[in-house]
């Protein structure tokens, strides 16, 4: 509904204010950006102390999480995107 849609200020802040975001949910907004940004050891600490049901690389994770086991992996092909090796 975003479209041509104009919000003022004002009506964002009470959109804002109106949304509820579970700490579940939340916690996979962080979790997944951990993730995507390559902060390993960051995401292993987080879901530890975030108490999460599974972990990122658990297969029975419905999440909807990539695991930890592909961070490297992004990281190497995100290097090479960098230095020109990958276009």
């Amino acid at each position: 509904m975003l479209g041509n849609l104009e919000m003022k200020d004002t009506n964002w802040e009470e959109e804002f204010d109106s949304v509820h975001i579970s700490k579940q949910d939340l916690n996979k907004i962080v979790m997944n950006y951990l993730l995507v940004e390559g902060y390993k050891s960051a995401a292993e600490k987080f879901n530890q102390e975030a108490g999460m049901a599974t972990s990122p690389d658990d297969p029975h994770n419905m999440s909807g999480l990539s695991g930890y086991s592909l961070i490297e992996e992004r990281r190497s092909i995100r290097i090479l995107i960098q230095e020109g090796k990958i276009v």
